[in-house]
């Protein structure tokens, strides 16, 4: 009953946002964040997860002073819709997270292990309501609504997000940030 609650707040709160980025209401609140610190304390976070389902779960921060003004709130989100994804849709190895600054740009990368997703499933990945159709999309479920809204909290903030990935290897996808 607790999970079935939890999983229609999530789901009414993804609606809720769509709308607001869809409708132009979404604003950011930016705050100076030092980029290394705020992404391990969220890979701390879902340690437990990654726990529970056996799996190795690891911060490579590549960018220890660096800080830059982010909406602390919403990039926390999108962070745990990619990391939550790629340890759901992972069964053996893990999933890394990384950082590291590659001309004017912010890479954090979350690279799995996992199932990996086909070229034409990647070309849909980024709708709202759509999921890649297979069997562990089905037994992990979900709205379809996180990499929409992740991928919009992205450009929000002036980026993009890439993703890369071999059916049976794994996927990668990389949040792309200017520096400025």
């Amino acid at each position: 009953m607790v999970r079935s609650a939890g999983y229609l707040t999530q789901m009414i709160n993804d609606i809720l946002d769509i709308s607001k980025i869809d409708a132009g209401k979404m604003e950011l609140f930016l705050e100076q964040t030092k980029v290394d610190s705020f992404v391990e304390s969220l890979v701390n976070e879902l340690s437990g997860l990654a726990e529970e389902r056996n799996l190795n779960l690891q911060f490579t921060g590549g960018v220890a002073d660096f800080e830059m003004p982010l909406d602390r709130l919403r990039m926390k989100q999108v962070l745990f819709n990619l990391v939550g994804n790629a340890l759901k849709f992972t069964e053996d190895g893990g999933v890394t997270v990384s950082t590291r600054i590659n001309d004017n740009l912010l890479e954090i990368a979350v690279v799995d292990t996992g199932s990996g997703i086909s070229e034409n499933d990647i070309a849909k990945l980024f709708s709202p309501f759509t999921q890649v159709d297979n069997s562990a999309t089905r037994k992990a479920g979900g709205t379809g609504l996180g990499l929409a809204i992740s991928k919009r909290m992205v450009e929000l903030h002036g980026g993009i997000i890439s993703v890369n990935s071999v059916v049976g290897v794994g996927s990668s996808f990389v949040i792309h940030l200017p520096r400025e």
